[in-house]
């Protein structure tokens, strides 16, 4: 088992069908909103990954192309289910008019245990649906994913600066110069930092 005793890591890794890389960190610094009381964790307790609609972001021309959002289990996508199918997430008014659909999902993360090159599933995606996930790359389409309330969240460095900061959610692909379709995004490597409570108990961060 990996840790990072400084800042309270441990690692947690999934594959579907492997096509592209991507690095995945949560957010370093909490907040709990009135009401919403923070979960403890013990060793080896579930921590259940929740998934959230797809949404728009500035693509590669820095351009906002669409206002939409997209069900994370849209078939379309062929993303992995969980066992029995996705359940719906215990969601608020607000969260519903902005538009959140928090589903359950396949991956398995466990309180403090590492886990590495796990399939979640294997999926064939026919030509006739991947000119629309092409289409969302290149819109700049993000996943948005949360633990414990969190979101999931994507290091970044700043240009002017040159000092990393988080960007909430991730995006569903990616495309370079010379490329004639992009990248997929279906290889995750997920790391979850957590706090120690006392000493039995872990929170996620």
């Amino acid at each position: 088992m990996r840790l990072d005793r400084l800042t309270g890591r441990w690692w947690a890794t999934a594959l579907s069908t492997a096509v592209g890389l991507l690095a995945l960190t949560q957010q370093s610094s909490a907040f709990y909103l009135p009401g919403i009381a923070p979960h403890d964790y013990k060793y080896g307790d579930k921590v259940d990954l929740l998934v959230n609609s797809l949404t728009p972001s500035l693509n590669a021309d820095n351009k906002l192309e669409s206002v939409l959002s997209y069900n994370y289990y849209d078939e379309r996508f062929h993303f992995c289910r969980p066992e029995g199918g996705p359940k719906a997430a215990h969601e608020s008014l607000g969260s519903i008019l902005f538009g959140d659909r928090i589903y359950g999902s396949a991956f398995k993360l466990t309180m403090l245990k590492d886990s590495t090159c796990q399939m979640l599933c294997k999926q064939t995606i026919p030509g006739k649906d991947a000119p629309f996930i092409n289409d969302k790359i290149m819109k700049g389409y993000n996943y948005n994913w949360l633990i414990d309330g969190l979101p999931a969240a994507t290091p970044k460095v700043d240009e002017r600066t040159e000092k990393q900061f988080y960007s909430v959610g991730f995006g569903l692909g990616s495309e370079a110069a010379g490329q004639e379709v992009p990248h997929f995004h279906n290889h995750y490597d997920i790391t979850v930092q957590y706090h120690t409570a006392d000493k039995e108990h872990y929170r996620v961060v």
